[in-house]
Formats: structure tokens, C-alpha cells, sequence
């Protein structure tokens, strides 16, 4: 039965990207033949027994184990006779989805499930308070969030939110009522819009949106907001260009995600309201995010452009100074020096090189991968010539929910990741890369979709506003408005209204009943009955809605004794250790992942004097209620790493 509902999903979910995405793996490829960087030979027999309507922006697990092998054969035959680079050859096998491995589970790959989730020390959101949301009313076209930027001018607070139809200028002054201050209507698409902002030496602050799948470029002139809310703008063209925009250093950097167009380079400072296109990077690879950083490259500080690879599963270090940019020239940067790159070496199947963020010392990269090969991972670029792996690591729950990660940054001690399903995620890493502990976290993603397409969910964030508060926007649920505290914020749940008025407040105070324990517990996997609808809900479906808190968790609700954690009644303490191992009946070493859903061992592995009952309180559900596990000493893990 499981099994069939696996197939199910992934059909359905084939269906539903291909119909709403657009973009197939046979459109890429065909464009890869217009540009030249395939030939007809190639192309017929890499397409010839390809699914037709195959997405190409979907995990790898679609094509059949025969075919994935027929192609992998023929991409290292093409390489050992010249015809293609290995670059390029891997370049094709994470756009095909083409694993190594043929025997991986079908429907995400389990590395980073299994072994790289790091400790969670919190309870409830942890360091994560939320302030407020703002969620368009009446959308014009099926709600989708995207890229999120902010701006401040005397004393006010505002937030830039894209969606499918434009952008949305809300003013967060007051986090608890978000006010939308103007719509700015651009082409309606399905897929994807970004925004980012700039204040030029004149102190003019502009926004640059731009898009893809119709989109075009928006220069928006933020100075009207403080005379009459109005802020003026223009559309300057580059239609589909923008699939993630980068504003730094006095460039405007338009990210294509495709193997052709590369970085398009414009000139702010010179004209911010009409950027002259300056350039290029483009090496027959995808550019789909970069960064422009200053960094130390011998002895010497360079204007570096980090460039995210996507399908090359790369990030490369290009010397932006290495050409000097001349608007009146036809010259295209195809060939900027490249200062280094990261290696592919590290991982056992075709990734996809996503975004990034840098910390403040300029010597770690923090890359996010979103095929989920892996989710998160660390380069040590101090030297920037010889980038040097240091670890990879994933959210908590990682290793029950397996969620795709999606972007991320930097702020102080803490990274703060937009993790899709996952929410949001915030870890301390003041300690990294040795030590990574996540301190919060809010559930942003509600989908009341019967299928789950994989990206849906906490989408982008911008920590950059003067008062620290932290944007997320998510797909589906919209605008986030979070403080990150320095202490813990209460488990119990705010409640929040959706736009125009938003009054977060404490939900009232619960008093335990039954056997459940007045300060420790977790919640069940298990679902209630919702007496409105008559139907069946997991409490992640009440953990996304907390304004139904109060109203679902009295004393008298089957949603209480389900969900206890959620409806406040007690505090999270039971959790699995997924930084040790024990060993089964057979000797084989075992993890928590492993055992979950093997109930019939339980009676044996979940006895009290056995390994496993330390490691994995939560699966075999025997913790005390005082917040201690047992005490039997485990066996520590060969191949599970420990933080």
C-alpha cells in the first residue's frame, strides 16, 4: 500500500510539475543544440527514449534504472573520446536526473536524511518569534510568494514582496499590522520573480525586480514613499533574465539558471535608473545565483563574483577586476578569470549548486544544494584560489521530513535558512564548522494541495533591515515577519490573522489533563478529528495554523491529547539522537531512522538495557515525562557523524 501511494505521488507530481513549469528536459536540451554546446548526434540519442514531458526542475527519480544506466554509459564514452568535457558531462547528468547510484530510494535521495541532521537545542520555536504576517487578499492569479527584499526611511519599515503578478510595498512599522502601501502590476507568471535593493551615492535607494517565465526588469524609485507612498517606476525590459537577481558593489547581476545566457553585468552607479549592460559571465554553464564579495586573493583584496552553478554542482570564484568593464563596447565577458571553484568530489551524485551566503570573516562559504543530494554544506575559502570541503550538515527533522533546502544568510552568530517544507531554520553557528546546533525554527508551509510538489514552502528571506527583523516569505502562506531573540520564545503558539490587520497574541494557557506531563511531551503521529470540517489532521496541520489553537485545544478535543506539544500543553523533550548508533540483533550497526516503522522490534531493541533506547527515545517513545531518556550508555556511530 505504501509503495503504490509512493508511485502515486510521483506521478501526480510529474503531472503537476509538467503542466505548471513549463520548462521540460527536452526544451533545455533543445536549446543546448541552438547555442552549440550540443550536436545533432548527441542530442538524438540523449532524447530519443526521454520521457517527453519530464520537468526540468524536479528531483532525480522519474526515469527508469535501464535508461538512467544507457545514459550514464553513453555521457562517459562521449567524454573518453573527446567529444564532451567531464564538466560538461556532469553538467548533463544532473539536467537528465541521472543518479550513480541506481539502487537509491525512488523518491529522495536519503544521504542527508540519514546522516547529517544536526541537534536541535530548543523547545517550542526556540530563538524564533514571530511578529507578523501579510498575505495578499484577493490575488489576481493562484497565490505564489517569491524573492523578499526590505527598506528603511524615516522611521519606517517596509517590505518588498513579489508574487506572480508583481510587487507588493507593505509597510511592517508596526509587525502586527502590515499595511499594503502600493501594488506595483507587472507581467502575470507562473514561475519566478526576485528583488533586491540598492542606495546609490546620490541617496536614492532603488529596487531592481525582475523575473522569469514572461517576467521582465523593473527599476523602482523608492523616494516617493516618504512624501506620498508612491513610489515611481519603470520597465527596462531583459525579459527572462532574471531568475534571481544580485544587487552589490554598484552591479546589478541578472541571474538566467540556464546553460546559455549566464550573468547578464550591469553599471549602477553610473545610471541607476537606466543600468548600462557592462557585460557577461557566461562559460557555457548555468548561472543560477551569485554573490559579488571582496576577498583576499594573494595578498591582494579583489572584487570577486561567486557564482552558484546550478547543474554543474559547482561554485566558481571569478576576478571580477581581471576585465575592465567598457559600456560603449560589444565585448561579452564570456571569459572573466576564474580564481577557483569547488569540486564535485565530495558527494555521490549529481547535485545542483542552488545559492549561497558567506560569514563574516569572508572564509566560509555555506553553499545549498537543491536536488537533495545534500541540503547544506561548508567551504573553507581562505584561500579562495583552493576551496577546501569542510562538512555538510541538514535541519533537525531532516531525518523524518527530508526536506529540499532552498536559500540562505548569514547574520552574526546565526544561519538563517529558508528550508521549504522545512520552514524556517535558524542554527548558531558561532562554533561552525565543528559545532552546528539549530536554536529555532517556525512552520510556514501549509498546503492544502493533495499533491506535494517538493518546492513548496519557505521560499527566500531578508535579514538586512536596522531593526533585525527577519523576512520570510513562503510560497503558499506569504510574508513572515520574525525577531530573533537572544533567549528562548515560549512553545506556545502566537495567534495571527491574515492582512490587513494582524494582532499577534499569546494563545491562554493550557492545563495538562490526563497522563500527559505538565512540562515535557511531544507530539503524537497520530491525527484528530477537525470538528468543523469532520476530517482527519496531523498536528503539522495545526502547527500551521495557530490562530485555531485556542479554539482546538481545550480541555475537551481529541486535538489536546494529539497534539499536546502544538497546543501548548507541555514543552518538546523526547528527541531521537541521529548522532549515534547502535547495533541491531544481527550486529549490524543500526540508527533511528532505520528502526522507525520496524515496530515489531521494539519489544527487544526499545528494552531499557539496550543500546537503542537511548539513541532513539522518541521511535521507541519510552522517555520518563521528566524530560530524561534512559541512561544506558550507547554505542557511538562509526558513520554517523557527531557535532
Amino acid at each position: 500500500m505504501v509503495a503504490t501511494m509512493a508511485l502515486l505521488l510521483i506521478l501526480l507530481t510529474a503531472i503537476f510539475v509538467a503542466c505548471d513549469a513549463g520548462t521540460t528536459v527536452l526544451d533545455e536540451i533543445a536549446e543546448m543544440k541552438e547555442h552549440g554546446f550540443l550536436d545533432e548526434d548527441q542530442v538524438f540519442f540523449l532524447t530519443k527514449d526521454y520521457p517527453a514531458d519530464l520537468g526540468a526542475m524536479m528531483p532525480r527519480y522519474q526515469i527508469s534504472p535501464q535508461l538512467n544506466e544507457r545514459l550514464m554509459q553513453y555521457l562517459d564514452t562521449q567524454v573518453h573520446e573527446g567529444a564532451l568535457s567531464e564538466a560538461r558531462r556532469y553538467y548533463l547528468s544532473t539536467l537528465l536526473h541521472l543518479r550513480n547510484n541506481t539502487d537509491r530510494l525512488p523518491l529522495l535521495t536519503q544521504r542527508s536524511a540519514d546522516l547529517s541532521s544536526v541537534p536541535a537545542s530548543y523547545t517550542g520555536n526556540g530563538k524564533v518569534e514571530i511578529l507578523g504576517r501579510y498575505k495578499v487578499e484577493e490575488p489576481r492569479s493562484t497565490p505564489f510568494y517569491f524573492g523578499v527584499s526590505g527598506y528603511t526611511s524615516n522611521d519606517r519599515e517596509y517590505a518588498l514582496l513579489t508574487d506572480r503578478d508583481g510587487l507588493h510595498i507593505v509597510d511592517i512599522t508596526d509587525s502586527s499590522n502590515p499595511v499594503l502601501v502600493q501594488f506595483i502590476e507587472m507581467e502575470s507568471i507562473r514561475f519566478w520573480r526576485d528583488v533586491e535593493t540598492w542606495k546609490h551615492s546620490n541617496g536614492t535607494t532603488y529596487a531592481y525586480v525582475a523575473g522569469q517565465s514572461g517576467a521582465n526588469l523593473y527599476v523602482v524609485d523608492l523616494s516617493g514613499l516618504d512624501t506620498n507612498n508612491t513610489a515611481s517606476y519603470i520597465e527596462r525590459g531583459w525579459q527572462n533574465y532574471g531568475h534571481t537577481v544580485t544587487v552589490r558593489e554598484g552591479y546589478l547581476i541578472l541571474n538566467t539558471a540556464n546553460s546559455w545566457d549566464g550573468c547578464h553585468i550591469f553599471d549602477l552607479e553610473s545610471n541607476p535608473w537606466d543600468p548600462p549592460h557592462v557585460g557577461i559571465y557566461r562559460t557555457g554553464s548555468d548561472c543560477h545565483d551569485s554573490s559579488i564579495e571582496r576577498l583576499v586573493v594573494d595578498g591582494e583584496e579583489r572584487l570577486v563574483l561567486i557564482v552558484a552553478g546550478g547543474n554543474t554542482g559547482i561554485w566558481t570564484l571569478v576576478d571580477l577586476e581581471s576585465t575592465k568593464f567598457d559600456p560603449q563596447s560589444t565585448q561579452k565577458l564570456d571569459h572573466l578569470y576564474v580564481i577557483g571553484e569547488t569540486s564535485t568530489e565530495p558527494f555521490d551524485s549529481f547535485a545542483y549548486a542552488h545559492s549561497h551566503t558567506l560569514d563574516a570573516s569572508k572564509n566560509l562559504l555555506y553553499v545549498f544544494e537543491e536536488s537533495n543530494v545534500y541540503d547544506i554544506a561548508i567551504w573553507d575559502i581562505s584561500n579562495p584560489k583552493s576551496p577546501v570541503f569542510l562538512r555538510e550538515f541538514s535541519y533537525s527533522k531532516n531525518h523524518v521530513e527530508n526536506s529540499l533546502v532552498h536559500n540562505g544568510f548569514i547574520r552574526g552568530d546565526y544561519l538563517l535558512v529558508a528550508n521549504y517544507r522545512g520552514g524556517f531554520r535558524v542554527f548558531d553557528v558561532s562554533k561552525s564548522p565543528t559545532t552546528i546546533l539549530e536554536v529555532g525554527q517556525y512552520d510556514t508551509f501549509v498546503n492544502p494541495e493533495l499533491v506535494e510538489w517538493p518546492y513548496e514552502g519557505a521560499w527566500n528571506l531578508y535579514p538586512g533591515l536596522s531593526s533585525n527583523k527577519v523576512l520570510v516569505t513562503d510560497t503558499k502562506s506569504g510574508l513572515h515577519i520574525f525577531n530573533i531573540r537572544e533567549q528562548d520564545v515560549s512553545s506556545t503558539a502566537p495567534t495571527v490573522s491574515v492582512s490587513p490587520s494582524l494582532s499577534p497574541s499569546n494563545a491562554p494557557s493550557i492545563k495538562p489533563t490526563g497522563s500527559v506531563s505538565p512540562t515535557f511531551c511531544d507530539d503524537t503521529r497520530g491525527k484528530f478529528i477537525n470538528p468543523k470540517t469532520n476530517k482527519q489532521e496531523p498536528c503539522r496541520w495545526l502547527q500551521a495554523r495557530p490562530e485555531l489553537i485556542p479554539i482546538l485545544c481545550h480541555e475537551s478535543t481529541e486535538a489536546r491529547q494529539v497534539c499536546p506539544e502544538t497546543c501548548g500543553v507541555c514543552s518538546d523533550y523526547c528527541e531521537d539522537n541521529f548522532g549515534g548508533s547502535f547495533l541491531d540483533d544481527d550486529g549490524i550497526e543500526r540508527n533511528c531512522l532505520w528502526l522507525q516503522g520496524r515496530e515489531r522490534l521494539f519489544p527487544t531493541l526499545c528494552a531499557p538495557d539496550n543500546p537503542a533506547a537511548y539513541i532513539c527515545p522518541e521511535t521507541c517513545d519510552i522517555c520518563d515525562g521528566k524530560g530524561v531518556p534512559p541512561t544506558t550508555k550507547p554505542v557511538q556511530s562509526s558513520l554517523i557523524p557527531s557535532n
